[in-house]
């Protein structure tokens, strides 16, 4: 009840031993400074090659596990409110050795999934762990949902990207697959100015896709059938023209070129930029005494 339908709790384990074996894996990472060294690191049990395929499955059905087991060290990855919101995958991990909060995708961000997004994001600012954002949003007709749930979605939403906006860690994002809609704002988009911004060759980046965006324009165009019927003709030429427009200025590529981001990586080498952004942010990241305001169990 209170893993999956509340997210009161934080984990759920079947026996006492597991309980005892997550908790110590918590304990063993608070108040550690994050200065990783030759020794700390330890490679993934996959290798980085696989990402190629794995970059190339269906946004539906994107192996986001399989991925993060070729990205962190020991392919180890301690999830955080595992049950709860489960298109939105939380939780610790080390990539070459620096402590890491890794939010990552897995399928379209709910609100469920939006307030364990913010309430983790607040849990890492409250323990100066850098974030790792793995973008791959989704969008979601509110055809639907009740006017209630859509009311209720917008402000969950809202609620994460207020913690990632107002996060002082440093934020690296990486772009897989989709970047569509306000769920890319809470994913820590362009818009919210991260310390470093990726993108992988079968990214899309855009306010929605290409076809959407075509037949809005052509809906709005305020063309009229003739007695001819040229306005269809006309609508169908100019949906034509805008989709290879948009799928043009959508591809990864077009915002690259644009310095938009920080450059298109190959699926193979994201665990060895992760680890070299990692050690630039962290040497100029003071710090201090933490954020001044607690954790909220939204």
């Amino acid at each position: 009840m209170h893993s999956s339908v509340s997210g009161c709790t934080d984990h759920f384990e079947e026996d006492e031993e597991s309980a005892l074996e997550t908790t110590r894996n918590i304990v063993a990472t608070l108040n550690v400074d994050q200065c990783a060294t030759p020794s700390d690191v330890q490679a993934p049990l996959y290798e980085s090659e696989d990402l190629l395929n794995l970059a190339l499955y269906d946004s539906s059905q994107f192996p986001i596990y399989q991925i993060l087991s070729r990205l962190v060290d020991g392919s180890q990855f301690q999830e955080f409110k595992t049950k709860f919101g489960s298109t939105l995958i939380t939780g610790f991990a080390h990539i070459f050795g620096y402590l890491v909060g890794i939010v990552a995708n897995n399928g379209f961000l709910t609100s469920e999934a939006s307030l364990k997004g913010a309430h983790f994001v607040e849990l890492c600012c409250q323990r100066n762990i850098p974030l790792v954002f793995l973008q791959n949003t989704a969008l979601q007709s509110p055809a639907g949902l009740s006017v209630e749930e859509r009311a209720r979605l917008i402000k969950d939403q809202a609620k994460m990207m207020s913690a990632v906006a107002c996060a002082q860690v440093p934020k690296i994002t990486v772009v897989m697959k989709g970047s569509f809609g306000p769920s890319s704002y809470a994913m820590c988009g362009r818009s919210f100015d991260p310390r470093f911004l990726f993108t992988w060759p079968t990214a899309w980046v855009a306010m929605d896709t290409a076809e959407g965006m075509a037949d809005i324009c052509c809906a709005e165009s305020g063309m009229e059938d003739d007695e001819a019927g040229a306005g269809e003709e006309k609508r169908k030429a100019l949906r034509d023209k805008l989709l290879k427009r948009f799928e043009r200025e959508s591809n990864a590529y077009y915002g690259s070129a644009r310095l938009w981001d920080d450059g298109v990586i190959l699926p193979q080498d994201t665990r060895k930029v992760l680890g070299l952004s990692l050690r630039a942010a962290l040497s100029s990241f003071s710090r201090g005494e933490g954020n001044k305001f607690g954790v909220f169990r939204m």
